[in-house]
């Protein structure tokens, strides 16, 4: 087998793997309480709870996928496509993976985010891109 499709395999497991350690990471990030004080305290409750999603989405998702990100960049000559393929394969896990898993409706995993959840969004592709990037041999 041609190494080229041994990068993509395992891109694609790592992809797999950043969805299952992360949602299951997620059900505990998620089950912290906040104090009502803490809402209180803040006028403009949409963007506190987008500010407490992407510090729970970075938690859960982020550093996993640097780590990842890392592994990538240093086994394959084509860390790019390679962390490609393993993001798209997170987000088959996302939508395909968690509805069989834990029942329920296989969805995009994007449904329900808001206007202020841009940055939850690209928090994931950004840091294993830039892990990806910044610990690629070659550019």
């Amino acid at each position: 087998m041609p190494r080229q499709y041994k990068e993509i395999i395992y891109s694609t497991l790592l992809g797999t793997l950043l969805g299952i350690v992360g949602v299951f990471l997620m059900g505990f990030i998620t089950a912290i309480a906040i104090p009502e004080a803490f809402f209180e305290s803040i006028e403009n409750t949409q963007l506190l709870l987008a500010a407490i999603n992407v510090v729970s989405q970075f938690f859960g998702f982020g550093v996993i996928a640097i780590a990842i990100g890392t592994i990538i960049g240093r086994l394959s000559k084509k860390w790019l496509l390679n962390s490609v393929v393993c993001y798209l394969a997170f987000l088959l896990y996302l939508s395909v993976g968690t509805a069989l898993i834990y029942g329920g409706e296989i969805s995009s995993p994007y449904v329900g985010f808001t206007s202020y959840d841009f940055l939850s969004i690209l928090l994931v592709p950004a840091c294993l891109l830039m892990a990806t990037l910044l610990s690629a041999r070659k550019l």
